[in-house]
């Protein structure tokens, strides 16, 4: 009888051992938090063609146009097409931009209204990421009024690409982020991003084949650093680099 006890617990031992280790290998090749957060915060940086900077552009573009339009009470489209090639020795990005913006009028709000429509494609390397990606946005400017000292911006961002990531271990993800902006405050006179707030999803495979899915938030602050949740997890994001608070690179 103690024998055969013996037996069963050593079964269970074993068992409870080889689903541990089974839980470990999944775990190992899924996307981690601070993967997540690393491609995230990469893609909302201005220093590396993240979204942060079409919102800087999309203030600086509208300044030549708004006055003029609003004054002829006509609409008015600018299409352009650029690239940009950046090397800091942190961070290497090629980047082709295509901007169609200008302002129109809102039927519901019967005002003038301000947006960008843009798509970019290109390549980004800093010390722990790599992506090869390319997104599309669409982008409403309000504040334009003479007696505003800020700029508005709500809109949504896709951006889907192939990252190669070491910030655990060398792991590579293919993943699509969904960004919806509100309310990103941007001042005037030196094109600041003041404040603002947005949802993100994360969703994607690994080249092993493991789905991963991420939810989160942003939230930007006046100090030029974006507060960035993810799955509740909270990282300190440096708006212009894209490196996050308290890692090592």
């Amino acid at each position: 009888m103690k024998k055969a006890l013996l037996y069963v617990i050593g079964i269970i031992i074993l068992s409870v051992l080889f689903s541990c280790k089974k839980d470990e290998i999944t775990n190992s090749n899924n996307l981690t938090n601070d993967e997540a957060a690393e491609i995230t915060a990469s893609s909302l940086s201005s220093g590396n063609a993240g979204s942060s900077e079409q919102f800087e552009d999309a203030a600086k573009f509208s300044e030549d146009i708004i006055n003029d339009t609003i004054s002829q009470k006509a609409s008015a489209v600018y299409d352009t097409t650029f690239s940009v090639l950046k090397d800091t020795g942190r961070i290497t990005f090629n980047y082709t931009f295509h901007y169609q913006y200008g302002m129109r009028y809102n039927e519901s709000s019967h005002q003038f209204e301000y947006f960008m429509n843009y798509d970019t494609d290109g390549h980004f390397q800093s010390l722990r990421l790599t992506s090869d990606d390319s997104s599309d946005g669409t982008l409403v400017l309000t504040g334009t009024e003479q007696n505003s000292d800020y700029y508005y911006i709500n809109g949504n961002v896709t951006r889907t690409g192939e990252q190669s990531t070491s910030v655990n271990e060398k792991k590579s993800v293919s993943a699509t982020i969904i960004f919806n902006f509100n309310d990103i405050k941007i001042r005037k006179s030196d094109y600041k991003l003041v404040s603002g707030s947005g949802d993100i999803t994360i969703k994607g495979k690994t080249s092993e084949g493991n789905e991963f899915s991420f939810a989160g938030t942003i939230v930007y602050k006046e100090d030029g650093t974006i507060i960035l949740t993810i799955n509740g997890e909270e990282y300190i994001v440096d708006l212009n680099s894209g490196e996050i608070a308290g890692e090592v690179y």
